[in-house]
C-alpha cells in the first residue's frame, strides 16, 4: 500500500500502540484536528490522552488546521493559522512532558498570543451543532413536502447542491476573518474554489441530504468526524482515511475508495 494513511481520531484512541507499529510499515499520518481532538478533553483524563499523545508522537503529522485547508482552498491565506498551528505544536510538546494537568495549565501560559490551552480546549466546539439552529431546520423541514425530493437527487442535482456547499464553505472562511465582508466578496471566494477538498464537500453534501430528507437531527460531533476528510487529496491514489466510524460508511457511495476500515488495513499487512 503506498498511499498516505490519515486516521480518525476513534481509532487513536482504541489502538494508539498499533498505531505506533504500523507507522513502522506504511505511511501513516496524524494531523493537527486529531490533535486538537485529544486535547478537547485532556482537562478530564489528562493521564490517558498523554499517553496516546506519546504513542503517535512519533508520526509523521500534518499540521495544518481544518479551517486553514479550508480557506486554501478558496486561495485565503491568513497568518492566524501558522501562529495557531506553532502554539499547537508547543502545546503537544509541553502535554508529553507534563506531569498533571496542573503543570501543563501552569506551563502552557507562557504561550503567546490568544492561542493556548484554554483556546484548544474550546476549539471543537466550534464546529458542534448549534441545537437550537438545527432543531429550527428539522421542524421547517419537516412540514416542507418537498424534501422527499432531496431522497432521489439526480447526478446533476447532487453536484448542485455540493455547489450550494461550496459556497456555504467561502461564506464561513471569508466571513470567520472578515465579519463585515459583502456577499460579492464571498462569491468571488467560491468562484476561486480549487477543488482541493473535494472529498469533504461530497461527502459533507451527502451527510447533510441524507439529514435534509429524513429531517433529522445533524449528531452533534459529525462535522468534526467529518473535518478530517478535509486532509485527503483530490485524487483516491493520494491518500484515504482509516475510521471504524459507520458514518464514513454510510457516506461510501459518493466517496468510494477514501476510507477504509482499521480491520482492513491491519488484515492487508498480513
Amino acid at each position: 500500500m503506498s498511499l498516505v494513511l490519515f486516521i480518525d481520531t476513534g481509532i487513536i484512541r482504541s489502538m494508539p500502540r498499533k498505531l505506533e507499529r504500523l507507522a513502522r510499515e506504511i505511511p501513516l499520518r496524524i494531523t493537527a484536528h486529531n490533535y486538537v481532538e485529544l486535547i478537547g478533553g485532556i482537562d478530564r483524563n489528562f493521564v490517558k490522552i498523554q499517553s496516546n499523545i506519546l504513542a503517535i508522537s512519533p508520526i509523521k503529522t500534518d499540521w495544518r488546521l481544518p479551517e486553514d485547508i479550508q480557506a486554501s482552498s478558496f486561495k485565503i491565506s491568513t497568518q492566524i493559522g501558522a501562529i495557531r498551528s506553532e502554539n499547537l505544536r508547543e502545546l503537544v510538546d509541553l502535554i508529553s512532558s507534563s506531569e498533571s494537568f496542573a503543570d501543563l495549565s501552569k506551563r502552557a501560559s507562557n504561550l503567546p498570543g490568544p492561542f493556548g490551552l484554554d483556546h484548544f480546549l474550546k476549539y471543537s466546539v466550534l464546529y458542534e451543532s448549534g441545537n437550537g439552529e438545527d432543531t429550527d431546520r428539522v421542524a421547517a423541514l419537516s412540514k416542507t413536502p418537498k424534501r422527499s425530493l432531496l431522497a432521489r437527487l439526480s447526478r446533476a442535482e447532487f453536484e448542485k447542491y455540493c455547489f450550494g456547499i461550496v459556497h456555504s464553505l467561502a461564506l464561513f472562511s471569508v466571513r470567520s476573518m472578515r465579519p463585515d465582508a459583502s456577499d460579492a466578496e464571498v462569491s468571488a471566494a467560491a468562484n476561486n474554489y480549487d477543488g482541493s477538498i473535494d472529498t469533504f464537500v461530497r461527502a459533507y453534501g451527502e451527510y447533510d441530504r441524507q439529514k435534509n430528507a429524513d429531517a433529522e437531527l445533524h449528531a452533534r460531533n459529525d462535522m468534526i468526524d467529518l473535518m478530517h476528510l478535509l486532509y485527503l487529496g483530490r485524487h483516491p491514489g493520494d491518500s484515504i482515511l482509516m475510521a471504524d466510524d459507520h458514518l464514513f460508511s454510510s457516506l461510501a457511495s459518493v466517496i468510494p475508495g477514501r476510507c477504509l476500515s482499521s480491520a482492513a488495513v491491519l488484515s492487508s499487512r498480513k
